[in-house]
C-alpha cells in the first residue's frame, strides 16, 4: 500500500482518462456507451484520433466526456527521464488513515492460506507488477545491496531482513519510505532457477554457480601452493602494473 499517489493522464477538463486494458481494443479509450450520448449536431458523430466514436455526459453541452471507469482503467504518466511515473505524496491525514488500513488488513491477513492471501494481493495490491508480472513470486537474495539502485528499492532490504526470521506460510509487514509491505513468505519452487518467469531474479545464476564450484575446487589445492621468493622479487609491483581496460 503506497504512501503516494500515481498521477493518471487527464484530459482537457482535467478528468481521468480510462483506457481498455486488454483485447482488441487495448489502450483506446474507453467510453460509457450505455450512459453517454453522441455529439452528432454536425451530421454525424464525432470520433477522436483511433476513429471511435467519442461519448459524452448526458447534459447537452458535449463538453464533459462518458468514460467507463468500470470496464477501463486509466494511465499513469510517465516521468521525464522514463524511469517511473509521476506521484504526488499524502497528506498527513491520508498517510494516518493509511497506516490505520494496513494494520487491519495485515491483522486480517495473519492466519490466510495461500490462496486467500493471493486473492486480497490480486484485489488489494497497489504494485501492479507483482500480481501480473511475477506469478511464482520474488526471489530475493541476503547479499546483495537493493537499495543500492535507488531509495525505491530500500524496500527489498527491508523484506530481506524480515524473511531471514521468518517461517514458510508466515505473514509480516514492512513499512519503507514508499509504503506498507504486507509479506508472505514461499517456501522455494523447485528448479526456480530455470522458469521463464523468474528469469529477472536469475540473471547470473548459473555464472556465479560455476564460480563458486571452480573456487570450491581450487580451495583443495591451497595447501599445495608454494611461493617463490625470488620469482616474486623479480616481479612487477602493482604499481608498475598498467591498468587492463579490457577486464
Amino acid at each position: 500500500l503506497a504512501k503516494y499517489r500515481y498521477l493518471y493522464e487527464t484530459d482537457k477538463n482535467g478528468d481521468t482518462i480510462y483506457y481498455y486494458s486488454e483485447g482488441e481494443n487495448k489502450d483506446r479509450i474507453c467510453y460509457d456507451v450505455h450512459n453517454g450520448v453522441k455529439d452528432e449536431r454536425s451530421g454525424s458523430a464525432v470520433k477522436d484520433e483511433n476513429g471511435d466514436v467519442i461519448y459524452y455526459v448526458n447534459d447537452g453541452e458535449y463538453k464533459t466526456i462518458a468514460y467507463d471507469s468500470t470496464h477501463g482503467m486509466p494511465a499513469y504518466i510517465p516521468n521525464k527521464d522514463g524511469t517511473d511515473y509521476e506521484k504526488e505524496d499524502m497528506t498527513a491525514d491520508e498517510l494516518q488513515e493509511l497506516a490505520e488500513r494496513a494494520e487491519q488488513l495485515y491483522n486480517e491477513l495473519k492466519n490466510t492460506t495461500d490462496a486467500e492471501f493471493e486473492a486480497v494481493m490480486e484485489e488489494k495490491s497497489e504494485d501492479n507488477s507483482e500480481v501480473s508480472d511475477y506469478n511464482d513470486g520474488y526471489y530475493l537474495q541476503k547479499n546483495i545491496d537493493y537499495t543500492a539502485s535507488g531509495e525505491d528499492y530500500m524496500h527489498l532490504d527491508l523484506i530481506v531482513s524480515a524473511l531471514e526470521t521468518m517461517e514458510d506460510g508466515e505473514v509480516t509487514m514492512v513499512q519503507s519510505t514508499s509504503g506498507y509491505h504486507i509479506v508472505r513468505k514461499y517456501p522455494h519452487t523447485e528448479k526456480a532457477y530455470d522458469k521463464e518467469e523468474n528469469e529477472v531474479w536469475f540473471e547470473n545464476f548459473y555464472a556465479s554457480l560455476t564460480q563458486e564450484l571452480f573456487l570450491t575446487e581450487c580451495q583443495k589445492h591451497y595447501t599445495h601452493i608454494q611461493l617463490d621468493d625470488a620469482i616474486l622479487a623479480a616481479s612487477a609491483t602493482m604499481k608498475e602494473v598498467k591498468s587492463n581496460y579490457y577486464y
